[in-house]
């Protein structure tokens, strides 16, 4: 029996209704066939067919959206019996909704598996960073696990809602390659009947569990020094350091805001810049989402933001030209995100 090398597969294509696959490598066969699960539950698989398709490519059609499906790729060799190795990947179709597929009831019918369906796309996600659910269980459940460890902070509303929070630690590690993750319940049976699944633990999305809160932070002055060579200098480097706390950086990583201001008169040229990477630690310089050149207005009053590097990282330097003929004085704020329950 002649028999394939596995192939070498990747995605060509991903829609809310097909998927493209591609693969070139392995023995060259008469024929090939693409076998097709879904997913659901806890890694359990429906059989919905198998199709014929073309090499390198296989474009299989007529999928639900924001499901994850398992191929099998094989070839022949004139007769079944000739069949090759199959090979397997698992892909998804594309869709901005979340879903979930629930498993096979426990025997007892006191509980079952799911698998949750993430929407594809992080592009709305990073603006605050954090993804908020909500599960309406429509009855009451004895206990519910999921498999993101620490990643999602559990909160109960009663005793028949739930809600999911993952922040940017779930979405950087858990939910960086696959969106998806699985929640385990049981239930009493006496007084929940999960034989019917359709109307019960209804799981949706929760736009408005997240808030954006802003505090004044105290720096700590590391060192200063002078720009220019004469004397006296009136533009001078000022390193600070600043220290923020666990809940400002628990969820998103928190903007920093410099506002300058001077109390002279409007015709004073006021400005603060940020200086160098290696004048400052664990901060993001091509993320700032405004100038890095703060110039006064009319209200002599100017302010800048930039980004921390890391979430988990709550210690980090700035460095700051400043002038000070003017007697600019500049005030430390933080803006972080919470989650509102």
């Amino acid at each position: 029996m002649s028999r394939s090398r596995h192939s070498t597969k990747k995605f060509a294509e991903q829609t809310e209704e097909n998927v493209l696959l591609e693969w070139r490598e392995g023995v060259t066969l008469d024929k090939y066939f693409i076998i097709i699960y879904k997913e659901y539950g806890n890694y359990e698989y429906e059989y919905l067919n198998e199709q014929a398709v073309e090499k390198p490519f296989a474009n299989v059609v007529g999928l639900e959206p924001n499901t994850f499906y398992k191929f099998g790729l094989y070839g022949t060799n004139g007769t079944a019996a000739t069949r090759g190795a199959t090979s397997w990947i698992v892909a998804r179709t594309l869709g901005e909704t979340v879903r979930q597929f629930p498993g096979t009831l426990y025997p007892d019918n006191s509980g079952f598996a799911s698998l949750v369906v993430l929407p594809d796309s992080l592009d709305d996600w990073w603006d605050q960073c954090a993804y908020v659910l909500t599960i309406d269980l429509q009855c009451p459940i004895k206990s519910i696990d999921f498999d993101v460890g620490e990643s999602v902070v559990v909160i109960e509303r009663g005793e028949e809602e739930l809600v999911l929070a993952f922040g940017k630690m779930a979405l950087d590690s858990v939910f960086r390659v696959h969106k998806k993750f699985h929640y385990f319940v049981h239930v009493d049976p006496d007084h929940c009947n999960i034989t019917s699944l359709e109307d019960k633990f209804i799981i949706s999305r929760n736009d408005d569990s997240v808030g954006i809160m802003n505090e004044i932070i105290t720096v700590s002055e590391e060192a200063t020094w002078p720009t220019e060579a004469f004397y006296p200098a009136e533009t001078w480097v000022r390193l600070v350091s600043i220290d923020l706390k666990p809940y400002q950086v628990s969820v998103c990583p928190p903007k920093i805001l410099l506002e300058s201001s001077s109390t002279l008169s409007q015709n004073c040229a006021t400005s603060v810049s940020l200086t160098e990477n290696e004048l400052g630690w664990n901060l993001d310089f091509e993320a700032n989402y405004t100038s890095g050149i703060c110039e006064a207005n009319q209200d002599r009053l100017c302010e800048t933001r930039l980004f921390q590097t890391h979430l988990w990282q709550n210690d980090f330097g700035i460095g700051i030209v400043e002038n000070l003929s003017c007697s600019v004085r500049i005030d430390f704020y933080v803006e972080f995100a919470v989650f509102l329950f």
